[in-house]
């Protein structure tokens, strides 16, 4: 009876010094993680984004309307005619053929919206020019300003208003044979397959939709 007794409270004594070692680890750990958590800065400087006060006072005030962009090669014109298409650019010209062959006879300056139709029309005419032999080509009418062209008399949806136009002449060609080669380049692909008008004295050609007149 005594051996029993004395085994069993070995058994809880050693079951009491394993729960106090356990407890004491327990204790211990908790302690290093309050230690820990408490020594961590509030916020890290790792990774985030430092505010940055912006004063106002001084910055440009941002106009409401955004003014068009002006230069020196010519102004920005906010009347164009409606049946013109819009083809921006400072500035035009190609080996053969500069702006001021195509300018209006009434001293307007070209519109800058529409210099970029005049150089896809200077480039057709560089090739009818080649085709020619590289022969003079001479433009007796290119851009013309909304009142000039009623001073003209020209059609009210004229292309020459747009930019898109020019009556020429080609040296040592009569206008019937200008025709005929600005036509045989349409029909090859050659240039842009658009008006083409016959008169006694010049041909009209011009950039915009196909179509074919003869006035001589």
């Amino acid at each position: 009876m005594n051996i029993k007794k004395t085994a069993f409270i070995s058994i809880i004594a050693f079951l009491i010094v394993i729960a106090v070692y356990f407890i004491w680890r327990y204790v211990r750990y908790r302690t290093t993680i309050i230690v820990q958590e408490e020594e961590r800065p509030e916020t890290s400087t790792i990774g985030t984004i430092t505010p940055v006060i912006i004063d106002s006072t001084n910055m440009p005030i941002i106009p409401t309307t955004i003014p068009l962009p002006t230069n020196t090669l010519g102004p920005i014109y906010s009347n164009i005619p409606s049946h013109c298409m819009e083809n921006y650019a400072t500035v035009a010209g190609t080996a053969n053929f500069s702006e001021s062959e195509f300018a209006s006879r009434d001293g307007s300056t070209t519109p800058n919206q529409l210099k970029g139709n005049l150089q896809l029309l200077m480039q057709q005419l560089e090739v009818i020019r080649a085709a020619a032999g590289n022969k003079p080509v001479t433009v007796s009418s290119g851009y013309r300003s909304v009142a000039h062209n009623a001073a003209e008399g020209g059609a009210a949806k004229s292309k020459h208003v747009c930019c898109q136009a020019a009556d020429i002449k080609i040296a040592g060609m009569s206008a019937n044979k200008v025709y005929d080669l600005i036509a045989q380049l349409i029909e090859s692909g050659q240039i842009i397959n658009g008006g083409l008008g016959k008169y006694n004295t010049f041909t009209h050609y011009d950039i915009s939709t196909s179509r074919r007149w003869d006035y001589s």
